[in-house]
């Protein structure tokens, strides 16, 4: 426990720990076309496609803090830094979303059984929660270390939605028997 004046006794360890985690599921309509062009051993096969329905995101937010004073019991109460007990919980939100996606390959026919191939994708993916989105850094310091809440409660709970982008690239051999 902390000495009259604010100070800490000698080996009083003060620990705090946040933890903001996202889910995003996406549920929608995909509509595209796909094809093939060939001539002699070379063919490319390519897919267009665009998704669109909504991002359902879940957000859960924790943290802790603990006060281990040597020779005496440790305190822990909810809510640590970015976390407080304004913030702490499971949120769920969705959005509208769009989600197009490119995709290319190359191949040869090396042998009668045997082609190579190379490829390249990318998609696209709007109204994405990270967890880095969740976090608001407005933090009423009345509320640490369990005390009550004094004022506007903050932080809040936040849903900051960015894009999100994945490529791929493929290289490979198929054997046809």
């Amino acid at each position: 426990m902390p000495e009259p004046g604010g100070a800490f006794l000698p080996g009083t360890t003060v620990t705090s720990t946040d933890r903001f985690a996202t889910t995003n599921d996406f549920h929608g309509l995909d509509l595209g076309l796909a094809g093939e062009v060939g001539g002699g051993p070379w063919r490319l096969n390519w897919t267009a496609k665009v998704a669109f329905g909504g991002t359902f995101t879940n957000v859960e937010i924790d943290g802790a803090s603990s006060i281990a004073v040597p020779g005496l019991a440790t305190t822990t109460t909810a809510g640590g830094i970015y976390a407080q007990p304004t913030n702490i919980g499971s949120y769920d939100k969705s959005r509208f979303a769009v989600v197009p996606e490119l995709a290319a390959a190359v191949s040869y026919q090396l042998t009668a059984q045997l082609r190579a191939f190379a490829g390249y994708s990318v998609l696209y993916w709007s109204s994405v929660v990270r967890p880095g989105g969740t976090i608001d850094s407005t933090i009423n310091v009345s509320q640490l270390n369990g005390t009550p809440l004094v004022g506007v409660a903050r932080p809040q709970a936040r849903f900051d939605a960015t894009d999100y982008w994945a490529q791929g690239f493929n290289v490979g051999l198929a054997y046809a028997f």
